[in-house]
């Protein structure tokens, strides 16, 4: 334990990345939060917000599962598939009143899918759909109605 210690006051670097400050061992280039002895103590807060300040909220919606083998999403990962979270974020700038999604996730209706899609691709992935649509769920536990979204961003 004491040499673990000694290893995590050795030293850190930071770099502030959206908002956040994000530190480094100085030893072992790690990312802090994997030496959980220094993630509370030495991460900083995001200063208060102020109204020429840039933050946005970002709400993290559920739209399903998908099955994806390790292998796909590491290096040296399983072949078995396993059940994967699929999401669409909200984004929201008060300050401009602008509302972004970021991706839309796993579409509740699959039929939407071109039949390629369906038959060749998703498939692979044993898709679990949403039970109600996006639209739905952001009317229902956001207030916000499809209309009211700016931009869609997807890739």
């Amino acid at each position: 334990m004491a040499d673990e210690e000694a290893h995590l006051k050795s030293g850190f670097s930071s770099c502030r990345t959206a908002g956040y400050l994000t530190k480094r061992c100085g030893r072992c280039g790690e990312l802090l939060n994997s030496h959980a002895a220094l993630q509370a103590s030495q991460m900083s807060a995001l200063p208060k917000a102020e109204s020429s300040t840039a933050y946005v909220d970002i709400s993290i919606i559920p739209t399903g599962t998908l099955a994806l083998p390790d292998h796909f999403l590491h290096k040296g990962g399983s072949p078995e598939p396993k059940n994967c979270p699929d999401y669409a974020y909200l984004i929201e700038h008060h300050a401009l009143g602008k509302k972004v999604f970021f991706d839309l996730g796993l579409a509740h209706d699959l039929d939407v899918f071109s039949p390629f899609c369906k038959n060749n691709i998703l498939v692979m992935f044993d898709p679990q759909p949403p039970k109600q649509s996006l639209a739905k769920v952001i009317e229902e536990k956001k207030g916000i109605a499809p209309s009211e979204i700016d931009q869609v961003i997807f890739r």
